[in-house]
């Protein structure tokens, strides 16, 4: 494809406005578009000889990890994050497999071509690695995994992998703990705990503990950890309930607001903040929703 003639940017000034973007923190493909429909320029490649890739490696500007991989690896992290509250979502689990399978060829094609460096071995495991990036979001470090996502190591990596440590120690302890059983109401049950190490992860264990038979499944489960003068809440039901009327996103909202909290969420999922005073009081209007719900 010629140079059209419509162009006329000089190959300096198309570079110049490559780096300009790339330092406003656009993608490389962000930068194609803006070159294509702002400044008529329709192939970069056509017009320089040279892709936005080559042009930012060529200037030290280039990312570590091309960004396919990149967007395919952050989808694979949702996904299993979706997949952790929904595990027998059959259709997602056949997505990701496909996803994977992507993130396996190209991280191969690439490696082949010296785009990106071979992986320490810890990472080359995509589900560790996502279990990694996973670790550092549960426990607020988002920078922290962001960091890794971007190709730092040594004491980033060394951080993160105790963070995952940390994060499978307390979901060890949450299982053993919630063996112990729900409190039963009529049409809800609950758990409560004031043990700092499972305030991050109740909702979680609670949806594993339905899914592996440890909790009934004909009721939600209500998990709630105490906050000082308050009361964090997360409710997590199945999907037949669902199916039956149960719509926790509506209960723990229009439940929380009663008692001068706030909620709300999904109706498979869903979280509250309450005070501390009113969490019977709560309880009880949620078992009394939850009821209504199904019975209409």
């Amino acid at each position: 494809m010629a140079k059209p003639e419509w162009v006329t940017y000089s190959n300096e000034e198309i570079e110049e406005f490559i780096l300009k973007f790339t330092k406003e923190g656009k993608s490389p493909s962000e930068i194609g578009v803006i070159l294509r429909d702002q400044y008529g320029v329709p192939s970069v490649k056509a017009v320089t000889g040279e892709k936005v890739t080559a042009i930012l490696k060529r200037n030290e500007q280039a990312q570590e990890y091309p960004e396919d991989i990149m967007n395919l690896i952050k989808r694979a992290v949702n996904i299993r994050d979706h997949l952790r509250e929904n595990p027998k979502d059959i259709h997602t689990k056949r997505g990701l497999t496909i996803i994977e399978s992507r993130i396996r060829r190209l991280g191969k094609y690439y490696i082949g071509e010296g785009d990106i460096p071979k992986e320490n071995p810890v990472l080359r495991d995509l589900e560790e690695y996502s279990y990694i990036l996973d670790a550092c979001g549960k426990n607020k470090k988002t920078g922290l995994g962001l960091s890794i996502a971007l190709g730092e190591r040594a004491e980033a990596l060394d951080a993160a992998l105790n963070l995952q440590k940390k994060y499978r120690d307390h979901l060890t302890k949450g299982m053993e703990w919630i063996k112990e059983g729900a409190n039963q109401m009529d049409f809800i049950q609950y758990i409560y705990s004031e043990d700092k190490a499972l305030k991050s992860i109740m909702g979680t264990i609670s949806g594993v503990a339905m899914s592996a038979n440890l909790l009934t499944s004909e009721k939600p489960v209500i998990s709630m950890a105490r906050m000082h003068n308050d009361i964090k809440i997360s409710g997590r039901t199945t999907r037949d309930l669902v199916n039956k009327g149960v719509d926790l996103g509506k209960a723990l909202h229009d439940s929380s607001l009663s008692f001068g909290g706030q909620g709300g969420g999904h109706d498979i999922a869903a979280g509250a903040m309450i005070p501390y005073k009113e969490m019977d009081n709560f309880l009880h209007l949620v078992n009394d929703m939850v009821e209504y719900q199904l019975n209409n």
